[in-house]
């Protein structure tokens, strides 16, 4: 053409280049122009416009040193190179690295990101904001979006509020105790580092502080803004008590307002020693007979570096100096302690008055000490002057034995004889066996004290014996009259102690029961490695009452139906008695059990015995029972496994065993009531006996039936009748493996040979003998043996491992059988044994192979099938989960199905369950993905996952994973189609696929036709496609042309006129792919085949409905002609007819005909005509049904609303020539057009060759619920290009239920918080919602679970229903939370909806947590398990005293205690017991002293100020008196530290002196610290998680000297949590008692200190280690020596204990108890070894004193002496040569004398020596050598095995024949 035109649409470059192609046949190129360039103006912003990404916009919120990574995009064009700018404002911040900087994007460049980083700059600041500005850069102006500016805040940083601390670390100041006005101060410098923004406070504490010696001992320090620095000033207090230097610790804590406390958060604070003490020195209270001299030590501690003194005076007591009873001491008497000097002496004379008189006291004083020192604690001694004359009677017991039953009372007299003044208290006491009868043993009262008042002459003992249940023989007791106190009482010489019985009572062998801690056990049979001993369990036996005597007990395991066990039996090889021929077997017991099994030899005597207690006898007759025995017969066994006689030749009952090498016979003898004669019933099976086998017999007598048993199956001829109505029995001896007189003797094997009171059931005979336990537990039976005095026993029993899958077994132990005179029990006699799952009871659960399919589309549903191998037991919930298979890894969220997660559940038995997963249709281009199914745990119904991973149900590793594949979807490389609307834009949304072939209708006169091709949905990749013209009744080139270098076609414009034609453009995407980006096919309508190619790296787009596209060429050129009168009628004329009518003829002609025909000249001569002309097509037409015959695929479709794509085809049947169509219509049943389906073309058109075309209907996925709803597709008889209607032109569409239409369920509110109530309940409401449809009635079922548990212990219901009506979109479930006394940490209860019926389905938010937090006190309370603990004081060192507190309430959490102790204060007991505080003082004296000796208390607060000035002064032992007058101004008291008598008369102040016997009474009890035990404060102890009891350690100090008992306090003063918090109300508390008294018993071991040693030769220096040889008369003297006081009678036990050595084979004497006599100290034991003849290694023998009664103790460093038996009798063993050896003859001249050692090792009893005889070619004679052993040593044994490795026969003799030798 002359010039061509092209349109430009989207270009992504800005030059291009055009080609135009020639058709070399008729046209050349002219050189130099056949090329044009083209440049056209950048728009439509080609460099792009830049904003922060939508994840980058923030805000951002960081801390100081944290980055910001930002996105910075461009949209829009990306042709050019642009620069940005980028800023942090404010400008002038330096917070970040980085602060602006310019961003270069090059073309192409989408995106760039930065990165900013905040500096730590270690400058404390507040919360700073900052953004991040966007701007264009450099000369091209880049263009900015909306998002160009993003805020930055960093958190505020570096402690802006400050850190509060000490100024240094370790900070110590050091002061003096303040003295009176002397007061003594520390300042503590406390700063405020980093940041001091805002006000701040922190507190402090002082540690310890309740000691009164420091003021305040708390606090908190305020910090304004800015401030930074500040102080604490302590103060020490005055407090006259003696004390070291003493350091206390202040401490910061809890900073406030947002500031920390720093690391230096202590200070120490030291108070220097001071108040030195001057006190008595002990004894301070002497007795002494008148005419005697009392005499005192005055002690002064601390300081001896400056001269003190102190002054000393005598006080009045009862005695006085007035009356003459002493020599009082003048008051300005003075002891000096000189420089150096710390102790001074003091005497009182005593006068000789000749009155008769009781104990007087008097007392001195000490006061006014001077120096640094203060009169402190012992500052009064006490004078007591004994009475005399015997003036208060002498006291016996009325000398009469009495018996005292328990639970009775009765009275035992003190008689009073002589005089009967004053009043006396006599002391008794109880004794047993000479030891002293504790507190409430045996008696409620062991010991006491009667008063005598004055006048009175006797009073009664009044004894109550204690019922304890314990049993006990007869017992005898002696009560003593042990002491008297009060003045002058004295003992008769005789009468004094009398004998008091209590008789024989309760069991004394015991009673025995299980341990409640084991009535149910569990085992597993799994275990996880060899280390794990949860397969075994053990069982503990009590003994309860009596532990006399050695007892056996019996149990046995049996199945779960025998809840009670078997009946009750008598075992007879448990209570009989054997004799030594009568052997244990152990090693021939049936495997699983573990009762004795014991050989009968049939010697003389080997049977037992069993005593008549335990005969099997009701009222001397037996009318049924049960005999069962366990045999194993050795051959021709002939004799009774048991029989009674009654010992003159008549036998009541016997079994009796024959055997033969075929046969067994049993038979049972007896005697019937009313009869003499003896029968037999007896029966016979033929049997072969095996070895080693055993035989189970059984005989059953019921109802006058006698029934024989072999091996749990009834005897051929086994059933026989009893000769009479019960057999007869009587007294008689009843032996086991004989009958009468012994005779008839069983050989062989019995074990549980046992007598059942009554018939066994078949049941139980089938259990009895098949034990089926014995397959799950080993072993299933045993005795357990007691010792006298032992009370529990312990046995093991383990489940035995095998891989047959099974579930929970459940199994009864029993206590069955006694012997020893005990009994068992009515109550905790069986126990539940649990065996737990095992070997995957559940299944093993994995998928069978791969999904079906494989390989699936979205919209598709893929069924994946789990099998359960193993076990079948149970419900098990399998959880699975589907993860992408990415190039980079796993990704785990995965949102392609509708259900990625969730559980199968399988039903008990079930073997296989189908996992129907479902693929999402979502409309979104995706290529082909893999996804990945995992089974990732099962869960058994019952919760119990069982003792290994494997032992209920399991995943199989190796089918625990399948993969499927969903293919492509959606068109992820784009769908081509034609678009006659506007060309898409950037910013538009995506494009969709259309629904129908686009139509463009265009004018001849055009020219020019332009075609849109758009790219909808997917954009991936570069993409090809082909497209080409099909004529349809346009024909090219005639109507139109392609334009190969252009999209666009052209129209022929011509002068002819047509009709409408049409022609069609169709985009092709090959099989296989091309290179060629457009090519235009050959149509049939003239086309050349002309491409166009550009080489490209492609994809394959899609082509969907509008892939192509009809062009409709409108009708032209006047097609239907143009009409009109020819000239020569224009102008007609015509004659008026004279009559009727007459006719004008005019002409219409077409202008145009002669444009298409010429006239031509024809010749005469007949030829043919034109080419045209001449020439016919003959065309036969189409048949054979050659365009087919056209019906819809199927009758009936399902399909689901989600479903996506065509959903029924058109087919083509016969032919598949033309292009053909039919037109189909959708008539709606139920479902709506437009709503629920749409129709994309009313016509289906198949191509040629296509047989099968997808109707354009498709179904609408909305989000309403709907039911199942339909819609019929019916073809239309209308089809075009000959086709024809088949039969099948009606389909029915159902689309499936859709968007739960009855309802999606779950829970409103998945997360509550409830606190438990404090009693009943407290109701929840749990609103479920119902989404989605409303139809039809629904039922929830709902569970709830604790842990996998039912929550039955907190809920009051815990599963039920809840029922939807429909409608109803919301139900509340109510749940009641019950209240209950349990401690519990926080518990999440969860509620879970399980199941939903009549179509409902269960939503995203199943379940409901409730969680109630932690109650109940979970961490408990502790206190003091008593208020008062007794402790000995210890002989040796000092001793930890473990002092136990309790927790109560829970026994959560570890904890952490403080507690301290402290001194008792005897002054509030006093006040507390009822007594009155001035009955410590003498009677008052009216006056005040002067005030030089006084010092003022004030009391003005106090509600009794003389009761308070009273009390403070008797707590300090510097205040002597007090002095108190009660004014209208107030009260005043003042102490007086001197005995000065009052010097002002004053008639309104009265003084009371201090009565210093009673005061030092008063203070005797108190113990004192470091003296008697260590102090110690807030010292602390842990107690662990789940534990209730925990010990606090204190150290008692031993002393020299004999004290009373002495107390001392200990508190627990804090407790807390360790590793974990709780709120405030849950925290763990102090209970009550908080304090506790531990008391340090009365010592000074007047009784003895018992040690043990050795006297005999080769004993070490201590004796407490000798050597002994094991010889003829040998023995080892032991002494056991009573050390320090030897009063009263005492016993001392020493035992063996233990050793290698064995009593009654080695050496005699396994100990004894050994009573010593008042004033006895030594006493002998007798070890005698003896002598035998076995080899015997070193043996050792271990003595200890084990036990002691009557006060006295045992020394631990001397209580155990070793007695070591040398090796003997030849251990080493006896070398000698063998007999055959001993003579040897040899051949061949000389030898070799070999000299060598020869090794034995241990276990080795024979060795060969080789001697080697020389060929030496010497003619010799007989010659004789001799071997000889020498020299022998040993490995291993002691230095004296070598003299017991003996020779015998040690040589040998070696003869050597002549050998003559012949050569040839």
């Amino acid at each position: 053409p002359a010039h061509s035109s092209f349109c430009i649409d989207r270009v992504e470059t800005e030059r291009f280049v055009v080609y135009f192609g020639v058709n070399v046949e008729n046209q050349v190129l002219k050189s130099g122009y056949t090329t044009r360039d083209l440049v056209i103006l950048e728009n439509d912003d080609p460099g792009g416009v830049f904003e922060f990404s939508p994840a980058s916009r923030g805000p951002y919120v960081i801390k100081e040193g944290d980055s910001v990574e930002l996105h910075i995009i461009r949209s829009r064009g990306a042709l050019v190179k642009q620069f940005l700018h980028y800023r942090v404002e404010p400008r002038d911040s330096s917070e970040f690295y980085g602060n602006t900087g310019v961003l270069e994007f090059k073309p192409g460049e989408r995106e760039i990101v930065i990165t900013l980083l905040s500096r730590l700059d270690g400058i404390p600041e507040l919360d700073e904001h900052y953004w991040v500005v966007l701007s264009s850069h450099g000369e091209r102006e880049s263009k900015l979006g909306s998002a160009s500016v993003v805020n930055i805040t960093i958190l505020k940083n570096d402690d802006p509020h400050g850190i509060i601390e000490f100024v240094s670390d370790g900070l110590i100041e050091t002061i003096n105790e303040s003295k009176a006005d002397n007061i003594y101060s520390a300042v503590y410098g406390v700063i405020r580092h980093r940041g001091n923004f805002g006000d701040v406070s922190v507190s402090w504490v002082v540690s310890p502080d309740f000691t009164q010696d420091v003021i305040p001992v708390q606090g908190t320090i305020f910090f304004g803004d800015k401030e930074f620095s500040k102080n604490i000033t302590l103060y020490s207090l005055p407090d006259e008590i003696p004390e070291e230097m003493e350091e206390f610790t202040i401490i910061l804590l809890n900073a406030t307002g947002g500031a920390k406390v720093g690391n230096k958060t202590t200070a120490t604070l030291r108070i220097r020693r001071n108040d030195d003490p001057i006190y008595f020195a002990e004894p301070r209270l002497v007795r002494v007979q008148e005419g005697e001299t009392a005499n005192f030590t005055v002690l002064r501690n601390g300081s001896a570096d400056v001269i003190c003194t102190v002054q000393y005076a005598t006080v009045d007591g009862k005695a006085t100096a007035k009356e003459g009873d002493f020599v009082p001491a003048e008051k300005e008497e003075t002891l000096i302690f000189e420089v150096g000097s710390r102790e001074q002496s003091l005497s009182v004379y005593v006068n000789e008055d000749g009155i008769p008189e009781t104990d007087e006291a008097f007392y001195i004083i000490l006061f006014n000490s001077t120096g640094d020192t203060v009169v402190y604690q012992y500052g009064i001694a006490t004078v007591i002057i004994e009475a005399n004359d015997d003036p208060n009677g002498i006291f016996s017991l009325e000398p009469i034995d009495k018996a005292v039953e328990e639970g009775k009372t009765n009275a035992f007299w003190i008689l009073r004889h002589q005089g009967h003044f004053g009043n006396v208290t006599v002391a008794w006491q109880l004794f047993q066996n000479d030891s002293v009868l504790q507190h409430g043993q045996e008696f409620y009262e062991t010991s006491g004290t009667v008063n005598f008042m004055d006048g009175e002459g006797a009073k009664p003992i009044i004894l109550h014996a204690f019922p304890d249940k314990i049993p006990e023989f007869n017992e005898f007791y002696i009560l003593k009259l042990i002491n008297i106190t009060g003045p002058g009482g004295q003992f008769a010489e005789t009468n004094l102690q009398v004998t008091v019985m209590i008789p024989f009572n309760d069991d004394p062998f015991g009673i025995f029961i299980l341990d409640s801690e084991c009535l149910e056990r569990e085992v597993a049979e799994d275990v996880l490695s060899e280390d794990d001993m949860s397969y075994i369990t053990n069982f503990t036996i009590l003994r309860q009452q009596g532990v006399f005597g050695d007892v056996r007990v019996g149990w046995e395991i049996v199945s779960s139906e025998f809840t009670s066990g078997l009946p009750p039996m008598i075992d007879f090889l448990l209570v009989g008695i054997f004799p030594s021929s009568v052997h244990l077997q152990p090693h021939m017991r049936r495997h699983h059990t573990g009762t004795d099994a014991l050989y009968f030899s049939g010697l003389e005597g080997a049977f037992g015995t069993v005593n008549a207690k335990y005969h099997p006898s009701r009222n001397n007759t037996i009318a049924n029972f049960t005999f069962s025995a366990w045999v194993m017969p050795n051959a021709n066994t002939n004799g009774f496994v048991i029989a009674k006689d009654n010992g003159n030749g008549s036998i009541y009952y016997g079994v009796k065993i024959q055997t033969n090498e075929s046969h067994v016979t049993f038979s049972l003898h007896y005697k019937t009531l009313g009869s003499n004669a003896t029968y037999i019933a007896k029966t016979t099976v033929k049997k072969y006996l095996e070895e080693g086998v055993w035989l189970h017999l059984i005989i059953i007598l019921d109802d006058g039936i006698i029934e024989f048993y072999l091996d749990g199956n009834a005897m051929p001829r086994g059933i026989k009748s009893l000769k009479g109505e019960a057999i007869s029995d009587g007294p008689g001896i009843l032996r086991i493996g004989a009958g009468m007189n012994g005779n008839d003797r069983f050989t062989g094997l019995m074990q549980d040979v046992r007598s059942y009171e009554r018939k066994l059931t078949l049941e139980e005979i089938y259990e009895l003998h098949a034990m089926p336990s014995k397959n799950d537990l080993h072993p299933i039976s045993g005795y357990v043996e007691f010792r006298q005095g032992e009370t529990n026993k312990s046995f093991i029993v383990s489940a035995r491992d095998d891989n047959e899958e099974e579930g929970e077994e459940l199994f009864i132990l029993k206590l069955v059988s006694v012997y020893g005179g005990a009994h068992i029990s009515e109550e905790n006699t069986t126990a539940r044994l649990i065996i737990q799952k095992s070997d995957n009871a559940n299944g093993l659960f994995g998928f069978t192979g791969a999904c079906i399919p494989e390989i699936a589309e979205e919209g598709s549903t893929i069924s994946c099938v789990v099998e359960r191998t193993r076990g079948a037991l149970d419900y098990v919930h399998v959880f699975y989960t589907i993860s992408q298979i990415e190039s980079n890894g796993i990704n785990y969220l995965v949102d392609d199905f509708a259900n990625a997660s969730g559980t199968i559940t399988f039903l008990p038995w079930q073997r296989s369950e189908v996992l129907n997963i479902y693929v999402l249709d979502d409309d979104i281009p995706e290529l082909t993905e893999y996804f990945r199914v995992t089974l990732v745990s099962a869960i058994p119904g019952d919760g119990k996952l069982g003792s290994t991973p494997t032992s209920g149900a399991s995943i199989d590793p190796e089918k625990e994973t399948t993969d499927i594949t969903v293919k492509a979807s959606d068109h992820p490389f784009g769908l081509l189609q034609f678009s006659t609307g506007l060309p898409p834009q950037p910013e538009d949304p995506m494009s969709l696929p259309a629904s129908s072939v686009p139509n463009i209708t265009v004018q001849e006169e055009d020219g020019e036709v332009r075609l849109l091709v758009v790219r909808a949905q997917g954009l991936l990749g570069r993409v090809t496609a082909e497209y080409r013209t099909v004529s349809l009744t346009a024909f090219s080139p005639e109507d139109y042309q392609k334009d190969i270098n252009t999209f666009f076609v052209n129209i022929t414009n011509n002068s002819i006129p047509e009709l409408e034609k049409s022609f069609k453009v169709e985009l092709l995407n090959l099989e296989g792919g091309v290179t060629e980006l457009f090519r235009v096919d050959g149509s049939g309508s003239g086309d050349g085949d002309m491409e166009f190619f550009i080489p490209t790296i492609h994809k394959r787009a899609s082509l969907g409905v509008a892939s192509q596209i009809l062009v409709t060429i409108a009708a032209s050129d006047h097609a239907h002609g143009v009409f009109e009168f020819s000239p020569e009628s224009l102008f007609v004329n015509g004659t008026e007819p004279e009559d009727g009518h007459s006719t004008v003829m005019l002409n219409v002609s077409t202008p145009f005909l002669h444009t298409f025909f010429s006239y031509k000249n024809f010749p005469n001569s007949p030829r043919l005509g034109p080419k045209v002309e001449t020439v016919a097509h003959l065309i036969i037409l189409a048949n054979d049904n050659a365009f087919g015959t056209l019906q819809l695929s199927a009758p009936v479709v399902r399909v689901t609303e989600n479903h996506v794509g065509p959903i029924i085809n058109v087919t083509r049947t016969g032919g598949a020539f033309a292009d053909v169509s039919v037109k189909f219509k959708a008539v709606p049943i139920t479902a709506v057009a437009g709503e629920d389906y749409s129709i994309a073309s009313s016509d289906v058109v198949l191509l040629e060759g296509e047989t099968s075309k997808a109707v354009p209907i498709y179904i609408i996925n909305d989000i309403y619920p709907e039911l199942e709803e339909s819609f019929l597709v019916q073809l239309l008889n209308q089809t075009t290009g000959g086709a024809k209607l088949g039969t099948l032109t009606e389909a029915v569409i159902i689309i499936e239920a859709s968007d739960d239409p009855y309802g999606l369920f779950g829970f409103q509110i998945t997360k509550l918080i409830v606190e438990e109530p404090e009693f009943n309940s407290v109701k929840v409401n749990l609103p479920i919602i119902r989404n989605s449809g409303t139809l039809g009635n629904v039922t929830i079922e709902w569970v709830a679970t604790i842990n996998g548990q039912l929550a039955t212990g907190d809920l009051r219901v815990v599963s039920g229903n809840v029922t939807f009506a429909p409608g109803e979109t919301i139900q509340t479930l109510l749940l009641e939370v019950l209240a209950d006394d349990v401690p519990e940490i926080e518990e999440v209860i969860q509620v879970q909806l399980t199941d939903a019926s009549g179509g409902g389905t269960i939503g995203l938010d199943p379940v409901a947590n409730i969680i109630i937090p932690a109650n109940d006190n979970p961490y408990g309370t502790v206190a003091f398990v008593q208020s008062v603990y007794r402790v000995q004081e210890p002989l040796e060192r000092s001793s930890c005293a473990n002092i136990t507190v309790r927790r109560s309430g829970g026994h959560f959490g570890q904890l952490l205690l403080f507690y301290s102790t402290s001194d008792i204060d005897v002054v509030a007991l006093a006040v507390e017991e009822g007594e009155d505080l001035l009955s410590y003082y003498e009677s008052p004296i009216q006056g005040v002293p002067d005030p030089l000796w006084r010092t003022w208390v004030n009391v003005s607060a106090a509600g009794e100020p003389q009761h308070t000035c009273a009390t403070l002064c008797l707590k300090e032992h510097a205040c002597l008196a007090f002095s108190f007058f009660s004014a209208s101004e107030g009260p005043q008291c003042f102490w007086m530290t001197s005995s000065i008598n009052p010097s002002v008369n004053h008639s309104d102040f009265w003084t009371y002196r201090k009565n210093m016997t009673r005061v030092a009474s008063l203070f005797s009890g108190q113990a004192v610290a470091g003296s008697d035990y260590e102090p110690v404060t807030r010292q602390w102890a842990i107690m662990l998680e789940g534990d209730e009891i925990a010990n606090l350690t204190v150290s008692i100090l031993p002393d020299d000297f004999p004290e009373m008992d002495e107390s001392f306090l200990i508190s627990l003063l804090e407790v807390h949590l360790m590793n974990i918090t709780a709120t405030f109300e849950n925290q763990p508390t102090i209970g009550q008692p908080n304090t506790s008294t531990v008391t340090i018993a009365l010592n000074g071991d007047a009784f003895g200190v018992f040690v043990i040693y050795s006297i005999s030769p080769n004993t070490s220096e201590d004796g407490l280690f000798v050597e002994v040889q094991e010889q003829p008369q040998t023995s080892v003297e032991l002494v056991i020596h009573r050390t320090g006081g030897s009063l009263g009678q005492v016993t001392v036990e020493w035992r063996v204990v233990g050793g290698t050595a064995t009593e009654g084979l080695d050496f005699i004497g396994a100990g004894d108890i050994l009573t010593f006599a008042e004033g006895e100290t030594k006493k002998t034991a007798i070890l005698t070894i003896l002598d035998d003849s076995d080899p015997e290694d070193d043996e050792s023998i271990i003595v200890s004193l084990v036990y002691t009664e009557g006060g006295s103790r045992i020394l631990p460093s001397s209580d155990t002496v070793r007695v070591n038996i040398l090796a003997n009798d030849n251990v080493a063993g006896i070398v000698s040569f063998q007999t055959a050896s001993r003579s040897v003859i040899g051949h061949e001249g000389g030898f070799l004398f070999l000299s060598t050692f020869i090794f034995f090792s241990m276990g080795t009893m024979n060795q060969t020596i080789l001697v080697h005889l020389l060929d030496d070619n010497i003619p010799e004679e007989k010659e004789v050598y001799q071997v000889i052993l020498y020299d022998v040593r040993t490995q291993g044994s002691s230095e004296f095995s070598f003299e017991l490795f003996l020779f015998q026969k040690e040589t040998v003799l070696l003869s050597v024949f002549l050998t003559i030798k012949y050569q040839f």
